[in-house]
């Protein structure tokens, strides 16, 4: 009686269903057209990223931290005890940073690419910026330019890293933008600010260390085997200098390049009509049945 009973329930439901096919279709496709107008509407994202290794100098610097740790306690330079962040945390750090975004933003025409644009024109290969916020004409805000903390949040959407030091050990750093050329771009501006703000970070303290060892090899009355360690120390600040001088890329170094991508990230108009249809159908049905099962109970009542 239990097979027979739920034999009778299905039945129920399919002639339910049966009866209101077009009710059920009519409110599929209205799913299906609005999911197309919402797909043609939303803007399109590019993405661009890079992939990144640390410098072969930074990785020998690193290594050779402890030994430089323990000629420098000899000379009574203080240095810490922990090994402290890698480069690579130093380098996501950065990235994330409020100074380093500030110091992005102070770059003529960044801001308003990444505040006010509008969409990308593909036939004439140009931004597009919104009119009612940014006019490129006159270089004016039309309101007020957007605040910091507005601005900050916006370049966090945009730009992402990733890490994994216990894998590959590289570093990926991607941006996402309504333009393509903006996102290479950006990402090319990111990947040589952070070698240069480290490059000037690393010149300031290899300075620094040189006049103070030099200082000290001035002393008279110094041992043969603290001025064999000076020397070594500024044998190791000279190193840093001439790889800071020399290369172009000084903290992190590209693998893969940034490029202008071909292809938008989004919108994915298949996924999103495919998945307008569906939640149209389950939809629909759900309010039929639902419909018909209220109505019994109210007929047996």
């Amino acid at each position: 009686q239990s097979d027979f009973s739920d034999e009778i329930n299905l039945k129920e439901i399919y002639f339910a269903i049966v009866k209101k096919t077009a009710f059920i279709f009519f409110i599929t496709s209205f799913f299906a057209l609005s999911s197309i107008i919402y797909s043609l509407i939303v803007p399109k994202i590019w993405v661009s990223d890079s992939l990144l290794s640390l410098s072969q100098q930074n990785n020998a610097s690193q290594s050779s931290s402890s030994s430089i740790g323990g000629i420098a306690a000899l000379t009574g330079m203080r240095m810490s005890s922990s090994a402290g962040p890698d480069k690579a945390e130093i380098v996501l750090a950065t990235i994330s940073s409020r100074d380093f975004f500030k110091h992005l933003m102070s770059i003529e025409g960044v801001l308003p690419r990444l505040m006010a644009t509008k969409s990308f024109n593909e036939e004439k290969n140009i931004d597009e910026l919104d009119p009612e916020i940014y006019d490129s004409s006159q270089s004016l805000w039309i309101n007020s330019q957007p605040s910091f903390f507005v601005s900050y949040h916006q370049y966090l959407n945009t730009v992402s890293t990733h890490y994994d030091p216990l894998g590959s050990g590289f570093i990926t750093v991607t941006v996402k933008h309504r333009s393509p050329t903006f996102a290479q771009f950006f990402l090319n501006l990111i990947i040589q600010e952070v070698n240069n703000i480290l490059r000037n970070k690393d010149l300031i303290e290899a300075e620094a260390s040189l006049k103070y060892l030099y200082s000290q090899l001035e002393d008279e009355f110094i041992q043969s085997e603290v001025r064999l360690s000076i020397t070594q120390l500024i044998e190791t600040q000279l190193r840093t200098k001439m790889f800071a001088n020399i290369r172009q890329n000084y903290a992190i170094e590209p693998l893969d390049t940034a490029y202008i991508p071909e292809q938008r990230f989004s919108p994915q108009r298949t996924k999103i009509v495919l998945l307008g249809i569906i939640l149209g159908l389950i939809f629909s049905v759900i309010f039929v049945l639902a419909r018909h099962y209220f109505a019994k109970s109210l007929k047996q009542n």
